[in-house]
């Protein structure tokens, strides 16, 4: 088999609520889509080629809708909840207990991913164990003046321009819809509202 875990994009807002003690309003959202990023080697323990052992590339998008089209959709609906109600726990604590904080008359937002990996459960997949938050994530938007800093992004740019829209790592329908919620505070189109988070 091949090393590889799960990335999944969070939208995390914040708002004054205008009380006597400074609140603020958390809302945490979770995007539908979330990515595989799987190695391009077999794994080996005694192989440490980059091929083998590094998976920081999005390789395979999986959704509600390529859950459907292939008839099944149970598995994508069990490791979403499990990744879902464990990122929800971590913010909250983070915000109970003061690690993330707001800023007074200010409205704030952080698009950032985490990365999953599973047990193995009879076969099938197990267990989520969160592995990090990353808050300087790679994302690719072919529709932006981005520059192309990283081999990620160089190989992204490059299959948008071989396929297209078809092409799998495409955030640009994901980044124009969290700035929608954040600025427009339209109804979330991709990205699932939480449990609020206490603040």
């Amino acid at each position: 088999g091949r090393k590889w875990h799960l990335k999944m994009y969070l939208l995390l807002t914040s708002n004054a609520d205008g009380g006597e003690e400074g609140g603020h309003e958390w809302r945490l959202y979770a995007h539908e889509d979330a990515f595989l990023c799987i190695s391009s080697k077999p794994w080996s323990a005694e192989n440490v080629e980059h091929e083998v052992q590094v998976t920081t590339r999005r390789t395979d998008r999986i959704s509600p809708k390529i859950s459907s089209a292939l008839g099944d959709s149970s598995v994508y609906d069990k490791i979403m909840a499990q990744c879902r109600n464990i990122v929800n726990v971590v913010v909250r604590r983070a915000i109970d207990g003061g690690n993330l904080q707001g800023r007074g008359g200010q409205k704030q937002f952080e698009i950032f991913s985490c990365d999953f990996m599973f047990s193995a459960g009879d076969g099938n997949i197990g267990e989520a164990y969160l592995i990090e938050f990353n808050f300087s994530p790679v994302l690719y938007d072919p529709h932006a003046n981005q520059q192309l800093t990283t081999a990620g992004l160089k190989l992204y740019d490059r299959e948008y321009r071989e396929k297209g829209e078809g092409a799998e790592i495409n955030d640009h329908g994901m980044l124009s819809e969290a700035v929608s919620i954040v600025f427009r505070s339209s109804r979330p189109r991709g990205w699932r509202l939480l449990d609020p988070p206490r603040g």
